[in-house]
């Protein structure tokens, strides 16, 4: 997988490869919608949608680099 920083390997009869990927949460108190983040996010899985910053955590890649640029620190990994 190499996505997530956490991977799992289960051994059984069948090779079974687990990846469990960190979420990033939002301080919605904090963030103040300057969209920093959604310009830096690679596969482009930040979104505004009425006054709230939503995150696809399916598509997200882990690289963080929404967390750095967050000039607030409204964002953080669960």
């Amino acid at each position: 997988c190499g996505l997530g920083r956490y991977t799992i390997f289960l051994s059984m009869t069948l090779n079974i490869h687990l990846c469990i990927k960190n979420m990033i949460s939002v301080d919605k108190n904090k963030c103040d919608f300057c969209s920093a983040c959604i310009a830096v996010c690679p596969p482009d899985c930040i979104t505004v949608e009425e006054d709230d910053l939503i995150i696809e955590h399916s598509l997200c890649i882990d690289c963080d680099l929404c967390i750095k640029i967050c000039p607030i620190e409204a964002l953080e990994q669960d």
